[in-house]
């Protein structure tokens, strides 16, 4: 027996369960649990016509839940028509199901829900069918119902049109707003319990397009802010990959990037009024701004009492500041008359002329924790902190354009944008914001620490924050960052002790000793392995260098293969090859015996590896080529031309070998030419190590 299917009972069975659990619609006859059981089997078997048949002659079956998650029929059909392998049948067969129910029926018939809330509509806006949104949209549009039904929430507090959104289905999305545009309290329908809007929804998804429509058509939802303050440029400040200034691409990646067509709808600029910030306020103005806003909003509360009495008008329930403190109406969308029976009707949990009492009862409690200093939005990080915390230079820059005051914000620790850009090592934001005309308060701010700007580019928190791989080139990176910062600030930023004590220098060290140990210690291996193959090398071509093919003539002294190109070949490889491979150890050499201080990680070192290799590189190159030029003369004559493709595959090895380290041998160059190392935008920012010698088990990439 299928364990999804209901196990159906008598009348005379049922009466003996336990009535707060779930209990499927009473069967009085076998005949009608045959039927119902049949149904079950034909939805499994996917057999819609069946099932459309069974549907349209058996009234009971449509109210009827089929599974244990109490799925009605109508639920499985529209569940299971995918999107991808659409069927012209199947949803033909979805179309008649919605069309065959009454209209005396039709509208608790598709208010049924299975056991998460969802209704028919919301599957099918979830899917994002057109066709099936507009098919039951069109059977309750004639009865006046259609705001009824897409303001049902499911067990997430989502209704269907919140749940397109969420899925990010753009035509199931624009389809179910029409039928609600002209609704006087929309926005009740695009917001979840706890303040999170559609427009959360669809940023945190990376809906784009989406997100967009929505701000066209829904511009104060702008300013709308979560439960917890989050706003919508929030979650978008917290997407550093879908901006090209904390994306760092490459040259082939550049290629792609500017050679993408990206379409774009219409977008509706946004006025003064729409992108007020309440944030955008310093954080000593704030309690200030707190209160001026409240008792601004008391005043037109006092002044809108007598319309809320007499019923909202549509202006009124379109104020996304009033939408706190007005009742949500639900059901068709019809003038209020003002009428006593209006005012005591229930909206929402209360009667409607509570509304007074209610409102003056929050504004005393918000009055109340304004005076004691309770600011929730206290310690809430700002978009631009955010944003500059993430690299992305676009949103920092409008910001700071649109509401210079922003330079204020400061985060719950006292930093503010500087001191979170050099923190986090976004080169591009911090190059922005020097190159700004900014307060010189700016560049003095310290943390709760009293760390500045200085001490947070010399602290290291483990995470390994540059593009080029390897803890020696990491350190490098750490080195050029903290020099790069300190240059541009102002003496009195980098000379002053934190509340530890300890000036910036002393921070470096004490956070990169780890650090510089994995170095020394990767640079020093490096080293001895490559000093071992230039020995050798040298070894070999100092005794091909003295040997002379085909002896000297007993009369000249001269070689008797002189003037033959492959004899002058041989003896210039084979000195090209002694010199630069003592060229290569010498320089291995100078890394083995060097201190490895902090400061000689900048270009000191990586300097000498970089001349290494290069010399080693070409030692190799030209011994292999010296073997080729002698081996020539021991083969016969007839034989040469063959022998090209062996020389050839003799070659194979130093050529692979020069592959594998090419990346190497580039992000060396690479470090050394750049003033400042490239930030990778893969590092997690879920979590960071409490103290900066904890490496590489917790730097993690996404």
């Amino acid at each position: 027996m299928d364990p999804h299917k209901h196990q159906f009972r008598t009348e005379q069975q049922q009466e003996f369960e336990n009535p707060h659990h779930y209990k499927p619609p009473q069967i009085k006859t076998e005949a009608e649990l045959k039927i119902i059981n049949k149904m079950f089997d034909e939805c499994m078997n996917k057999e819609w016509e069946k099932v459309l048949n069974t549907y349209s002659t058996h009234g009971f079956v449509r109210r009827a839940k089929l599974t244990k998650s109490e799925d009605t029929a109508l639920h499985l059909a529209i569940n299971c028509y995918h999107p991808k392998h659409r069927s012209k049948d199947h949803l033909q067969c979805i179309k008649k199901m919605v069309t065959k129910i009454p209209d005396d029926e039709v509208l608790d018939i598709l208010k049924l829900k299975n056991d998460t809330g969802d209704t028919p509509l919301h599957l099918a806006a979830q899917l994002g069918n057109v066709e099936i949104c507009r098919c039951i949209l069109t059977q309750v549009e004639k009865l006046g119902k259609v705001y009824e039904l897409i303001g049902e929430r499911n067990n997430l507090n989502m209704t269907p049109l919140f749940l397109a959104a969420h899925r990010g289905k753009v035509d199931a999305f624009k389809l179910l707003h029409e039928k609600i545009k002209e609704t006087e309290d929309r926005i009740h329908l695009c917001r979840k319990e706890k303040g999170e809007t559609i427009l959360h929804s669809t940023l945190s998804g990376e809906y784009f397009e989406l997100a967009y429509e929505i701000i066209e058509k829904f511009p104060e939802l702008v300013n709308y802010v979560s439960e917890d303050g989050t706003s919508p440029l929030h979650i978008l400040a917290r997407k550093p990959h879908v901006f090209k200034s904390s994306s760092y691409l490459g040259s082939y990646e550049s290629i792609i990037y500017y050679c993408t067509e990206v379409t774009t709808s219409h977008k509706k600029a946004l006025t003064e009024d729409d992108a007020n910030d309440h944030f955008s306020f310093p954080e000593n103005w704030r309690t200030f701004a707190d209160f001026y806003q409240l008792i601004w909003n008391f005043m037109k509360w006092v002044f809108a009492l007598k319309k809320i009495v007499k019923g909202p008008t549509a202006k009124q329930n379109n104020d996304p500041e009033n939408q706190d403190s007005q009742p949500q109406v639900s059901g068709n969308t019809k003038n209020n008359t003002g009428t006593e029976e209006d005012d005591q009707r229930p909206v929402g949990a209360f009667p409607r002329i509570y509304y007074t009492d209610i409102g003056f009862l929050k504004f005393v409690m918000k009055l109340m924790l304004i005076i004691l200093g309770i600011d929730a939005n206290k310690h809430k990080e700002t978009p631009i902190l955010a944003a500059a915390k993430m690299g992305i230079q676009e949103i920092v820059e409008k910001i700071i354009k649109r509401f210079p005051i922003s330079i204020h914000d400061v985060d719950p620790n006292q930093k503010n944008v500087l001191l979170l850009a050099v923190e986090n090592r976004q080169v591009a934001v911090y190059n922005f914001l020097r190159k700004q005309k900014l307060p010189e308060f700016v560049y003095y701010q310290v943390d709760n620490k009293g760390n500045s700007a200085a001490h947070l580019a010399a602290m290291y928190t483990g995470l390994k924050y540059w593009r080029i791989p390897g803890d020696a080139l990491q350190l490098q990176g750490e080195v050029k960052w903290y020099k790069y910062v300190k240059s541009h600030l102002p003496r009195e930023s980098y000379v002053r002790y934190n509340n530890e004590g300890q000036a910036p220098g002393d921070v470096f060290l004490e956070t990169h000793a780890n650090l510089t140990k994995l170095g020394t210690t990767w640079l020093i291996k490096t080293s001895e392995s490559c000093s071992v193959i230039a020995a050798l090398i040298a070894t070999v071509a100092f005794a091909a260098s003295t040997t002379v093919p085909g002896g000297l003539d007993q009369n000249s002294g001269y070689p008797i293969l002189e003037g033959q190109p492959a004899f002058s070949v041989f003896a210039v490889s084979s000195l090209i090859a002694l010199c630069f491979s003592v060229t290569a150890l010498v320089f291995f050499l100078a890394i083995l015996t060097s201190r490895c201080q902090q400061k000689d990680f900048k270009n000191n070192l990586p300097i000498k590896l970089l001349l290494g290799l290069t010399s080693l590189f070409t030692s190799i190159a030209a011994i292999l080529i010296s073997f080729c030029a002698a081996h020539s003369f021991v083969i016969k004559s007839k034989l040469k031309l063959a022998a090209f493709p062996i020389y050839g595959v003799v070659c194979l090895p130093v050529t692979f070998f020069a592959f594998n380290q090419l990346p190497l041998y580039l992000d060396l160059f690479r470090s050394i030419v750049q003033p400042v190392h490239f930030r990778s935008y893969r590092v997690s920012y879920t979590g960071k190590p409490a103290k900066g010698n904890k490496l590489s088990s917790t730097s993690k990439d996404q």
